[in-house]
């Protein structure tokens, strides 16, 4: 395969002793004294199998994080479709902070019972997933950037508000 090179930027055998070990990747090369026996095509084989059982592993835990963002948009958004406002009333304080500390706890729940991926982490897989983006942790993010967008409107005196107090921060 002379094009390997040039698209994957390392040679089939490099690719091969990262996958498979330099063993295996020993017996494919054209000036190998190791033989393409029975016994070599066995291991090829298992190894092989191995690796594409890696990666089916690896697409489900993408699909599992998949689902776990969308479930969370979903709680977000219905947590948002309540508000008209970034001012939430004193009365819904409570239940508006509770609600997204729900939803940080099942995301938090989700990273640290995700099954073990191999060469990665609960926090270097997500580094890896959101590699391109300016954060990790995506949910996270949403719901810190939600409580520095929203002023919370705690009354200072019964039947009053502090939306005039100078010393309250408005984001």
């Amino acid at each position: 395969m002379p094009h390997y090179d040039d698209t994957y930027d390392e040679s089939l055998i490099e690719h091969l002793a990262g996958e498979f070990g330099p063993k295996i990747a020993e017996g494919v090369r054209p000036e190998s004294s190791v033989s393409f026996t029975a016994a070599y095509k066995h291991v090829l084989i298992e190894v092989a199998a191995e690796a594409a059982q890696r990666r089916e592993n690896f697409l489900e835990t993408i699909d599992e994080e998949a689902r776990s963002i969308e479930s969370a948009w979903t709680d977000l958004k219905d947590i948002f479709a309540a508000l008209d406002t970034t001012i939430i009333p004193e009365w819904h304080c409570e239940s508006f902070t509770e609600q997204l500390d729900a939803v940080t706890q099942r995301r938090q729940r989700t990273i640290q019972q995700r099954d073990s991926v191999p060469r990665f982490d609960d926090h270097s897989l997500c580094a890896y997933l959101y590699e391109n983006e300016s954060w990790t942790y995506p949910v996270l993010t949403a719901v810190a950037r939600t409580r520095e967008a929203v002023s919370l409107e705690r009354s200072t005196r019964p039947g009053t508000t502090n939306a005039a107090d100078p010393g309250r921060r408005n984001s």
